[in-house]
Parts: C-alpha cells; sequence; structure tokens
C-alpha cells in the first residue's frame, strides 16, 4: 500500500540539496546526513 501524501517538504528539500549540490554525497554532507539517508528519502518520492 502506498504512503499518504501528508507532508513531503523534507523529502523535496533532500531533493532539490542533491540537484544544487550535483551527488547525493555532496548533499548528504551539507544537510549532515549520511548518503544512505538521502538515498532513501529519494527513493521514497519516486
Amino acid at each position: 500500500m502506498a504512503r499518504p501524501d501528508i507532508n513531503r517538504s523534507g523529502e523535496i528539500e533532500v531533493f532539490v540539496r542533491v540537484v544544487e549540490e550535483g551527488s547525493f554525497s555532496s548533499a548528504a554532507r551539507t544537510l549532515r546526513m549520511t548518503p544512505s539517508a538521502v538515498s532513501k528519502l529519494i527513493a521514497r518520492l519516486e
């Protein structure tokens, strides 16, 4: 079952940061997250 679309602002913020930084690892450093956490948040947007 799909997750409800309640609040995706955090996921969208991470996506925008990945685009701005050009890579998951660079965005992760900027956001103080692990690259795998960034990847999981992006996957939730798909």
